[in-house]
């Protein structure tokens, strides 16, 4: 076993019992654990390639890291438009099975940074019957709908396809309700 914290008890019980432990920066007085993701990930993966559970893959990681670094005002900018369409709603995260751990940690995101309810669900699933407890005009009015459709850098939305081709179909009940969000992914090369 090995302890991943940044200090604290766990460290102190990982120290005093001689147990591997990975310490994680703490970049200002005010960082929240929740937004550590990157770090935990880090730390984990490595401890993975250290133990030849994976093969290295440190430089990927790291060639995405600056990508991003290079995108990052753009991302922001785009998380900005993104935000001010769903203030004042409750977002709806869908998604294919393929992503819905994604969708999970985006309403998580939500709820804890923003204090906001949201909820997701995944194709085709939320089409067993959670579609019926939308056909209520008066109720779909404080929803937005948000697609996810993959995860290159940062959450891109659901905008021409799922993983199951008869959901094309139910899909039109959602974009007739015209509450839906998608952004294009403009890499195709993703």
């Amino acid at each position: 076993s090995v302890v991943i914290a940044s200090g604290g008890k766990l460290g102190e019980i990982a120290t005093a019992r001689s147990a591997p432990f990975v310490k994680l920066p703490i970049p200002s007085a005010d960082f929240q654990p929740r937004m550590g993701t990157g770090y935990f990930f880090g730390a984990i993966l490595q401890v993975l390639i250290n133990h030849d559970l994976l093969p290295d893959v440190s430089q990927e990681v790291i060639s995405l890291c600056e990508k991003l670094k290079i995108d990052t005002e753009k991302l922001e900018s785009e998380g900005k438009i993104l935000a001010k369409k769903i203030m004042g709603k409750t977002p709806v995260i869908y998604t294919s099975p393929k992503y819905k751990s994604v969708a999970m940690i985006w309403k998580i995101k939500i709820n804890e940074n923003s204090k906001t309810p949201a909820f997701w669900n995944f194709f085709p699933e939320l089409n067993h019957n959670e579609m019926s407890g939308f056909g209520n005009d008066d109720h779909i009015k404080y929803f937005i709908f948000v697609f996810i459709r993959i995860f290159p850098f940062i959450f891109c939305l659901y905008c021409s396809y799922f993983s199951y081709p008869r959901d094309s179909k139910r899909k039109l009940k959602l974009f007739l309700c015209n509450k839906a969000i998608y952004l294009e992914n403009k890499n195709q090369n993703q």
